[in-house]
């Protein structure tokens, strides 16, 4: 910027600067006291929003004119981009596919509605402002399974092949999606969703532990979840209830529910852990109160199990399937 035209010289250079600033979201995050003292951490947060913003090409009768490019410190300097992208799959689960097979391999995030910002800012005024990928693109990171049917914000470093290049960072824009989550009893989803600006469609998509079910009452018939009685007369089958995690997304904030997810939990015995052959297996039938039998106490791989803690056998254990 000139600091002549913008007015960031003489007497009112503090006060034109900052609200030069403010108006390019250089404070997003800074709460303090613009006349309190800057430490470390303020200032970082100052100069990651200024590398944000869109160059300054030249001055036309007094107007700062930006790159035709929408080119920023961050691309123009550093060759590092904005994309933004739904999880499909990675190494644990995947929703574009149905079983624990399709899942991608370890390192790997498969992202679909890809979008590459010739800015990294998104609002930016030049044109639409990115290129839109068709198809899916298999990035070299890893990802945890919370992020499976979200749109995330992704920097990379980009190479001629898009999907070779150097993923430096990734995180869940909120603003980019309309999440809805519990773990209670959802008697209707429509009431459950009222006032969100969601509403699920002939589009949307069921998934139990990220195994792609046809719809609300083929995931009834794995969580086996409880019959309400119906007030008018009957039953009908309630949408979720205590100890299963529901997820509702939105991924583009249309209104209309991309993806439906449920997370059980079952309560289990750890049976056999087998180290020189390489497989576990579980409680094959519940004769114990309160547990479940797992997998028919058939053997597991253990390249098919991740263990957060420790187990040995005999412990109760809580076992989530993911694929079905």
């Amino acid at each position: 910027y000139d600091a002549s035209i913008e007015g960031l010289t003489g007497a009112s250079w503090s006060f034109n600067t900052s609200a030069l600033a403010s108006r390019l979201n250089i404070f997003d995050g800074y709460t303090k006291d613009l006349q309190a003292v800057l430490n470390r951490d303020d200032a970082a947060l100052l100069i990651y929003n200024a590398l944000d913003i869109e160059l300054i090409q030249k001055y036309e009768d007094g107007y700062a004119i930006e790159f035709n490019d929408s080119r920023t410190v961050l691309s123009f300097y550093y060759g590092v981009y904005k994309l933004t992208g739904v999880v499909l799959s990675n190494q644990y689960a995947a929703v574009n596919r149905t079983g624990i097979d399709d899942t991608n391999v370890d390192g790997k995030t498969l992202l679909g509605n890809v979008r590459e910002y010739a800015s990294t800012t998104l609002n930016t005024t030049n044109g639409q402002g990115y290129i839109e990928h068709e198809g899916t693109i298999n990035f070299n990171v890893e990802t945890p399974v919370e992020l499976i049917g979200k749109t995330i914000m992704m920097y990379v470093r980009k190479t001629t092949i898009l999907a070779n290049s150097q993923v430096l960072g990734v995180y869940l824009d909120e603003s980019l999606n309309n999440i809805k989550e519990t773990d209670a009893r959802v008697s209707d989803m429509s009431d459950f969703l009222k006032g969100t600006g969601m509403a699920v469609d002939a589009d949307t998509e069921y998934y139990v532990n990220y195994g792609k079910v046809a719809d609300r009452d083929a995931a009834n018939d794995k969580l086996k979840l409880n019959i309400a009685k119906n007030v008018v007369g009957g039953t009908n089958i309630i949408d979720n209830k205590y100890g299963v995690e529901l997820t509702i997304i939105d991924n583009d904030k249309d209104g209309n529910v991309d993806y439906v997810l449920w997370l059980q939990e079952d309560l289990t015995q750890l049976t056999a852990k087998n180290t020189n052959k390489d497989y576990v297996t579980f409680l094959a039938d519940p004769y114990k109160p309160d547990l479940t039998g797992y997998n028919r106490a058939r053997t597991i791989d253990t390249d098919d199990v991740v263990f957060v803690d420790e187990a040995k056998e005999g412990d109760l254990v809580l076992v989530r399937t993911y694929g079905g």
